[in-house]
């Protein structure tokens, strides 16, 4: 599976921007349609987690095991799958930095595992998605 990536400019602050990726770790419902349920697995400090979600798309729900990193030096929040009977792969949230401006980006890497059934879904639909909301909300803290 290729990548999949969406990056917007943000009107917002940096502080406002890191504090909705540091909080979508732990509350992805918040973020991402379809998020059901989640489960913190473990802890490894407070921007390092392990979590299940459960995740609806139509009428399955599937769960989502990933290890999450998060490094406020560099802005980024990284999303590993662990575990995952379809796919290996991440997901990269970077807020880029170029002076007064701010960016948003969220990339996908999810490879099919060998004879993996791979569901259909609209990947980079979904990760336009999710980058647009997380901008709004950003954009009405600061509002």
């Amino acid at each position: 599976m290729a990548f999949y990536t969406h990056r917007v400019p943000v009107r917002t602050s940096i502080e406002t921007l890191w504090a909705l990726l540091v909080d979508k770790i732990r509350h992805p419902d918040r973020y991402i349609d379809g998020v059901e349920e989640v489960e913190i697995l473990q802890e490894s400090g407070p921007l390092a987690i392990e979590r299940r979600m459960h995740v609806r798309s139509s009428s399955h729900v599937t769960a989502v095991r990933e290890q999450i990193v998060a490094d406020e030096a560099t802005h980024t929040v990284l999303f590993k799958l662990q575990g995952d009977p379809v796919f290996t792969g991440w997901v990269l949230n970077v807020i880029h930095e170029d002076g007064e401006h701010l960016e948003l980006e969220y990339t996908m890497h999810w490879t099919p595992r060998p004879g993996a059934q791979v569901p259909e879904r609209d990947w980079q639909g979904a990760i336009t998605r999710a980058v647009e909301h997380t901008r709004e909300m950003a954009e009405g803290r600061d509002a």
